[in-house]
């Protein structure tokens, strides 16, 4: 299921929404036709298990993402330029 549930990330992230289909499932897990609507019968499940997969690999995540994309401290204040607040 995770081949599966993995290769639709890729989908949505490639094609968007609109693009998430068992068939371009099937394709980019390079599975058999049909394999994706065998363990997920509609499109609504297909994105339901898509969404659990990125929150399980979210949560797997999280403190070494944390660590990883911290907000960049700002500069030493110049007295040339006003003072600006981070982006992030």
């Amino acid at each position: 299921m995770r081949t599966i549930t993995d290769a639709a990330i890729e989908v949505l992230a490639a094609q968007g929404v609109k693009g998430l289909t068992h068939r371009a499932v099937d394709t980019a897990a390079d599975l058999p036709p049909g394999s994706t609507s065998y363990y997920l019968r509609t499109r609504e499940a297909l994105m339901e298990a898509a969404v659990q997969r990125l929150v399980e690999t979210d949560e797997a995540g999280a403190p070494s993402t944390r660590r990883r994309f911290r907000c960049p401290r700002a500069p030493p204040a110049s007295r040339s330029r006003p003072p600006r607040s981070p982006r992030c």
